[in-house]
C-alpha cells in the first residue's frame, strides 16, 4: 500500500490530507477520494509518504479512483504550483485548481484531438459546400444581448468565440481547430444571420503587415544583447520602451530565434480587450505556426481544447491574459509579458490570491528560460530590481520613422473656464483642429456612468448603495443608478428619500455624460464610447477597435480600456479628463497610478502621424506624477518616488502583508483581527514585523459585508519573510476567516 498526501480540489484550508492506493501515483496526478460529507470530490497527489509519517489516530480512507495514472504536468508545472501555494500561504487545492479547472473530473482523452476531422470533410452534402466556402471569411453579425435570445448550440457558441479571437479563420480552420463533424453548425449559423459570409477583399483597415518590419539599430542591438546576456544565464530581462518606441517588433524577433529551437513561446497581456490585435499581429508575423488565445473569458470547451493543444505539444505561441500561465506547455521556451506595470496580472478579488509576474518569474528559474517583462511605464519595483542589476535593463528612447512624443499641454482647471464641469476651450479647440486635419480624437474619462453620484439640492442627501459603503452612480441610458462593486441597481427618481422634495440633483460625470455633452457641442461628427457598459464583453470591444481602425468615427470617449496598449494610426488628439482623479487615493502606489495612466494614453497619440498633442486638464498640474507626464520623462518620475518610497518605508524596500476579515456583523469582522494581532505580537519577539492596525478598510463595507484591513510591514530579507510566514502559519486557526495578501498591488481595496 502506498500512501500520498493530497490536495483536495476547491478547498479553502491550507493543508494536505493523507490517503492510500494499491497504485504507485506520480506527484499531480489527479484522484477521487472521499472526503468530508462529499461522498466524490477531485484532488491531486501531491507526494507520496512512508506510513510511519501519516497523521496518528486517524483511519486513511483509500483513493476512490485514478484518472491520471501519470501526471499531465511536468515537474516544474508541478513545483509553480506546490511554490505559489507556500510564497502566497494559499489552499494547495484552489492553487491546483487553476491548471486543472478545464477538465474537472474528466480524462484528458475525453478532449483530445481528433485527427480524422479533417477526412469527413468530404462527405458533406449541402448547399454551403467547402468549394463555395473556401476562401471566405466569417463574420459574427449579432451582440451577445441578442444572442442571448436565440437559440445557439454549445457547438456554435464555440465556433462564434472561436471567430472573435481569430477573424481570418476560414472554414478548414475552423474545423481543424474544434474538431468538428459537420459544417451543420455553420450552415444554421449562417442561415439564422449569427454569421455571414464574405470575401477576403472586403475587409479594409488591417492592422498588420505580414512582411517582417526591418528592424532599428536600437532594436537589433536590444535583440543581440538579451541572447548575449541570456547564453551568459541572465534569465530575467526588463524592456523599458517609450510608446510607439517599437517593442513589440523585439518581443517578435527573439521569439522568431526561440521558434526555430523548436521551443513554445508564452505571451501574456494584462487584458483581454489588446488580444485582437495582438493576434493579427502575431498571425501576421509568424504564419503556419499553431498560435492558441487563452482566458477566463473563453467558453469552458475552448480552454479544455487549448489544454489538450499544450498537453499534446500542439500549440507553438500561446496568447492570453494571467491565466494562461497555468496552461502547461512542455516546450516552453521564452516568455513574454507585455504592459508589465499593469495591475491586472495580479488576482487579489478572488482566491487564490497570486501575482503572474512572480509566477513568471519563478517559473523561468525552475525551467531555466528567460523572461521579458516590458512597459513604457515599468513599475516601481520592477525598474528598482533593474537599477540594482538584478534583472537585464533594455531601453528604447525613440519611435522609429522619426516619429516624436505628442507635444503635451498641461490644463490647470482650477483657473481656467470649463463647460459642464469638464470641458475647457482648448479642448474644443483641439477637437476641431484634429477634425481638420483628417484625424481621430481619444478623450479619457475616469468612470463610466452619466453622474459620479446623486445627491438632493435641498437637504444634500446623497444615495448610497444598501449594501456596500459607496454612492450609487447613475446611468442616464438606463435611467437607473447602480452599484459598481456588488451590481445592486434601483431606478432613478427625483423625490429625494430623506426630505421628500423633487431634488435629487446627478453631480460629477463619467463617460456617458461627456459623450452627450460633445453630441450637443459636434452633431456632425461621430461619436462612440467604450466603457463596460457599451462593450461588457469580448465581442463587443472587437466590434469597437473595428470602427476605429476602419476611420467610421471621429472622437472615442472611454474609460481606462482605451489607454491600455492599443495602436490606431490616425489618432492625432489625446485628452485625460480629471487626470489627478486617482492621485489623492490613501495608498502609496496612487501616484505611480496616476503617472503611468497619463504616460500610457498619450502613447495612444501620434503612433503613425507627426505633431500629435495631448491635453490634460487637472486641478494639481504641480504634483510630481502629472509634471513628469508632461514632459514624458519616466526615469525623473521614478527618481522621484523611489525616494519617497525609501522614507515612507514602502515596496520595494519593505514587504507587504495584507490581512483581512469581513463578516455581516461589524464587531466579529474586527475582533478576528485583533485576536491575530494578540497573538503576533506575543510572538514578535525580534521584531519581525510592524503591524498597523486593523483600522476600517477604506471602503468598509462592500456586497453587505463590513471589513477591517492590517498591514504587516517587513524587511525585504527573504529569511526574514519566511520566518513571518512560519510564524504566520502557527497561526492558522486565527486565519480561517481571514484573507491573506502577500505583496498587495493596494493597501486600499
Amino acid at each position: 500500500m502506498f500512501y500520498y498526501q493530497t490536495a483536495i480540489s476547491n478547498n479553502p484550508l491550507r493543508t494536505y490530507f493523507t490517503y492510500s492506493s494499491e497504485q504507485e501515483l506520480s506527484s499531480g496526478s489527479r484522484v477521487i477520494v472521499n472526503f468530508g460529507r462529499k461522498t466524490r470530490q477531485l484532488a491531486y497527489i501531491i507526494n507520496r509518504i512512508n506510513k510511519e509519517d501519516c497523521p496518528d489516530g486517524i483511519d486513511i480512507k483509500e483513493i476512490d479512483e485514478i484518472i491520471d495514472y501519470s501526471a499531465l504536468i511536468d515537474e516544474d508545472y508541478f513545483n509553480i504550483l506546490t511554490w505559489t501555494s507556500d510564497f502566497y500561504l494559499s489552499s494547495p487545492g484552489k492553487v491546483f485548481d487553476l491548471v486543472f479547472k478545464t477538465l474537472g473530473n474528466s480524462p484528458l482523452d475525453t478532449f483530445s484531438k481528433n485527427d480524422s476531422s479533417q477526412n469527413t470533410i468530404k462527405r458533406y452534402n449541402t448547399k454551403l459546400t467547402k468549394s463555395s466556402l473556401r476562401k471566405k471569411r466569417f463574420v459574427v453579425n449579432a451582440s451577445l444581448k441578442n444572442l442571448s435570445n436565440t437559440k445557439i448550440t454549445q457547438q456554435g457558441m464555440d465556433i462564434i468565440q472561436y471567430l472573435l479571437f481569430y477573424p481570418d479563420a476560414d472554414l478548414q480552420e475552423i474545423i481543424h481547430s474544434l474538431d468538428m463533424k459537420t459544417i451543420t453548425p455553420i450552415q444554421t449559423l449562417i442561415k439564422n444571420n449569427v454569421l455571414s459570409v464574405e470575401n477576403y477583399q472586403e475587409r479594409n483597415g488591417s492592422l498588420s503587415d505580414p512582411r517582417k518590419v526591418n528592424l532599428s539599430t536600437a532594436q537589433k542591438m536590444i535583440v543581440e544583447d538579451f541572447f548575449k546576456a541570456s547564453n551568459e544565464g541572465t534569465l530575467k530581462h526588463l524592456l523599458y520602451g517609450i510608446t510607439g518606441s517599437g517593442k513589440t517588433e523585439v518581443y517578435f524577433e527573439i521569439m522568431e530565434k526561440i521558434l526555430s529551437q523548436g521551443q513554445q513561446i508564452l505571451f501574456m497581456l494584462p487584458e483581454i480587450s489588446l488580444t485582437p490585435q495582438i493576434i493579427k499581429r502575431t498571425k501576421a508575423r509568424f504564419p503556419g505556426k499553431n498560435i492558441a488565445v487563452y482566458h477566463s473569458n473563453l467558453t469552458k470547451t475552448l480552454r479544455r481544447k487549448v489544454f489538450s493543444q499544450a498537453v499534446h505539444s500542439d500549440i507553438d505561441i500561446l496568447l492570453g491574459t494571467r491565466s494562461s500561465i497555468w496552461v502547461p506547455l512542455k516546450r516552453l521556451g521564452f516568455i513574454v509579458v507585455d504592459e508589465e506595470h499593469d495591475e491586472s496580472f495580479m488576482q487579489s478579488e478572488n482566491k487564490p490570491v497570486y501575482d503572474a509576474r512572480k509566477v513568471v518569474s519563478k517559473l523561468s528559474e525552475l525551467k531555466g528560460i528567460p523572461v521579458i517583462f516590458g512597459s513604457a511605464t515599468p513599475s516601481i519595483e520592477s525598474y528598482y530590481e533593474a537599477s540594482t542589476e538584478k534583472i537585464h535593463l533594455h531601453t528604447l528612447k525613440f519611435r522609429p520613422k522619426g516619429l516624436k512624443l505628442p507635444d503635451i499641454s498641461n490644463v490647470n482647471l482650477s483657473k481656467i473656464p470649463v463647460i459642464k464641469g469638464f470641458l475647457t476651450n482648448d479642448v474644443l479647440k483641439g477637437i476641431e483642429e484634429t477634425i481638420k486635419k483628417d484625424a481621430q480624437c481619444m478623450i479619457l474619462t475616469g468612470k463610466k456612468g452619466f453622474a459620479s453620484y446623486v445627491t438632493c439640492g435641498v437637504c444634500g442627501y446623497t444615495i448610497k448603495c444598501p449594501n456596500c459603503d459607496v454612492s450609487l452612480t447613475y446611468h442616464k441610458g438606463d435611467g437607473d443608478l447602480r452599484c459598481h462593486y456588488c451590481g445592486y441597481s434601483q431606478p432613478f427618481i427625483y423625490q429625494c428619500p430623506s426630505c421628500s422634495n423633487n431634488s435629487l440633483v446627478p453631480r460629477g460625470f463619467g463617460s456617458e455624460r461627456v459623450e452627450e455633452q460633445l453630441q450637443k457641442l459636434f452633431p456632425d461628427l461621430r461619436i462612440i464610447r467604450i466603457d463596460r457598459d457599451i462593450a461588457p464583453n469580448t465581442q463587443e470591444l472587437e466590434k469597437a477597435w473595428k470602427i476605429i481602425e476602419r476611420r467610421e468615427v471621429d472622437i472615442v470617449v472611454g474609460t481606462r480600456m482605451i489607454s491600455k496598449g492599443l495602436d490606431f494610426p490616425d489618432v492625432q488628439l489625446v485628452v485625460i479628463l480629471n487626470a489627478d482623479h486617482m492621485l489623492y487615493f490613501p495608498d502609496f502606489r496612487s501616484t505611480e497610478r496616476t503617472f503611468s495612466l497619463i504616460h500610457q494614453m498619450s502613447g495612444r497619440a501620434g503612433r503613425a502621424r507627426k505633431e500629435a498633442k495631448v491635453i490634460i486638464q487637472s486641478y494639481s498640474p504641480e504634483e510630481d506624477p502629472i509634471r513628469f507626464a508632461e514632459r514624458n520623462d519616466y526615469e525623473s518620475f521614478y527618481n522621484s518616488e523611489i525616494q519617497k518610497r525609501h522614507q515612507a518605508e514602502y515596496p520595494p524596500f519593505k514587504r507587504i502583508i495584507l490581512l483581512e476579515s469581513k463578516d455581516t456583523d461589524s464587531d466579529k469582522a474586527f475582533e478576528r483581527l485583533e485576536k491575530l494581532k494578540e497573538r503576533l505580537n506575543e510572538q514578535n519577539d525580534t521584531a519581525l514585523y510592524q503591524i498597523l492596525g486593523p483600522v476600517e478598510a477604506f471602503l468598509k463595507k462592500l456586497s453587505g459585508k463590513y471589513r477591517y484591513h492590517m498591514l504587516l510591514k517587513i524587511d525585504n530579507d527573504n529569511d526574514i519573510i519566511k520566518k513571518v510566514k512560519t510564524i504566520l502559519k502557527q497561526n492558522d486557526k486565527y486565519l480561517s476567516e481571514i484573507s491573506i495578501i502577500i505583496d498587495p498591488i493596494r493597501t486600499i481595496i
